[in-house]
Parts: structure tokens; C-alpha cells; sequence
């Protein structure tokens, strides 16, 4: 997660408006996404390979 992500999620937390807070929320979402596809493609990471991944996120946000 870059440092912007840190302080948007910081920002998200302590914004008090839901509005607001679901667009920040949104905005970070994004921008991990975008992280995620730059280091697939950097690594050559293989659709089946991203799949796994993919699952293996999905199972973790409990935190």
C-alpha cells in the first residue's frame, strides 16, 4: 500500500461523513487495483496465477 493509500485510509477512519467516507473508501480501492495490475504485469503474473491471488485477498479481508 503506497503512502498515499496509509493517509487516505487514515482519512477514511476519521471522516465523519458516510458519504464521504464511501467515496474515500472507493478511491482507495481503485488505486490498490491499479497497484495490483502494475505488479501483475511486472512480474508476468499468468491469468491462473492472479486467480489464486485474487481468492487468496478475498479470504483476508476480515482485517
Amino acid at each position: 500500500m503506497s503512502l498515499n493509500n496509509v493517509n487516505s485510509k487514515r482519512r477514511e477512519h476519521d471522516e465523519p461523513n458516510p458519504q464521504t467516507k464511501t467515496m474515500i473508501g472507493r478511491q482507495i480501492g481503485a488505486v490498490d487495483g491499479q497497484i495490483d495490475e502494475a505488479v501483475y504485469g511486472l512480474y508476468n503474473v499468468s491469468e491462473e496465477e492472479i486467480k489464486v491471488v485474487e481468492g487468496e485477498k478475498g479470504n483476508d479481508k476480515h482485517n
